[in-house]
């Protein structure tokens, strides 16, 4: 939804994601991947999953 509010929804991100727990043929990799190259989202330094299936709450972020 970020991407979309920010008119990017149809940007040509080359810089591939390298998360082990995802591929280019999973549904979101590409937003997933724009999301990375605006800086919206990066992955953990302690591991290099993404982690897609993780549920998400609003508990979860205020806890971090």
């Amino acid at each position: 939804m970020a991407i979309k509010a920010l008119g990017q929804e149809h940007a040509n991100v080359i810089q591939p994601i390298n998360y082990i727990d995802i591929d280019n043929t999973y549904w979101a990799y590409d937003a997933i991947e724009k999301a990375v190259y605006f800086e919206l989202i990066s992955n953990n330094a302690d591991t290099e999953e993404f982690r897609p299936e993780d549920p998400v709450s609003y508990a979860y972020y205020k806890k971090n």
